[in-house]
C-alpha cells in the first residue's frame, strides 16, 4: 500500500545511524537531524547504534541522549555497518526507517523529502554525485558494487549501498 500524505503525518520516521568512531561528526549531525525534522513537523527518533567505537562517540550518544530523542544500542553482535543496520531495525519503532552514515557525506536535510517520495513507492535511495578527484578504483568498485548487488540480484538501476536511505 502505498503512504498518503495523511500517513506521513502521524508516522514515527526511526533514522538509524550505525556509528564507528564518529564522535567529531556526531553533535553536527545529531543538531541537523533534529533541526530538519522539527521544521518538517515529522515525528523522528534516533537510533544511534555504536558498533565497537574505540573514541568517545558512546558517551557523547549518551550526553546528546539528554537533548535528542536518542535509542542508544551498544553493539552486541559482529563488527559492520550491516550488522549495525540490523541491531538498530530491531530497536526502531517507526513505521518509517531513514539510514543515514554518519560522517556527514549525505545531508540530512534530504530526508523529510525522500520521507515524501515515498508516497511514489516502497523505497527511496539517495546517489551521491562524484566529483573531481575522488579515486578511480573507487569508483570502479561502486559501479561493479551497483551492477552485481542492484542490478543483477534486484533489477535496481542504482547505488543500493548508498549511505542515506529511506523505506517503510
Amino acid at each position: 500500500a502505498k503512504i498518503t500524505s495523511r500517513d506521513l503525518e502521524k508516522n514515527l520516521v526511526s533514522v538509524i545511524i550505525p556509528i564507528r568512531n564518529e564522535e567529531l561528526n556526531l553533535e553536527v549531525l545529531l543538531l541537523r537531524i533534529h533541526d530538519t525534522f522539527t521544521l518538517s513537523r515529522l515525528p523522528y527518533q534516533i537510533v544511534a547504534v555504536d558498533d565497537y567505537s574505540t573514541d568517545n562517540s558512546y558517551k557523547l550518544l549518551k550526553d546528546l541522549a539528554r537533548t535528542y530523542p536518542i535509542k542508544l544500542v551498544k553493539k552486541r553482535g559482529v563488527i559492520g555497518r550491516g550488522s549495525s543496520i540490523v541491531e538498530g531495525l530491531q530497536m526502531a519503532e517507526g513505521d518509517i526507517i531513514a539510514i543515514i552514515d554518519a560522517d556527514l557525506a549525505y545531508p540530512p536535510e534530504v530526508l523529510p523529502e525522500m520521507v515524501e517520495a515515498l508516497k511514489l513507492g516502497d523505497i527511496v535511495v539517495g546517489n551521491r554525485v562524484y566529483v573531481n578527484g575522488e579515486r578511480k578504483i573507487k569508483k570502479v568498485f561502486a559501479r561493479v558494487s551497483q551492477f552485481i548487488f542492484g542490478n543483477m540480484f534486484f533489477g535496481l538501476n542504482y547505488d543500493v549501498q548508498s549511505g542515506i536511505k529511506v523505506f517503510k
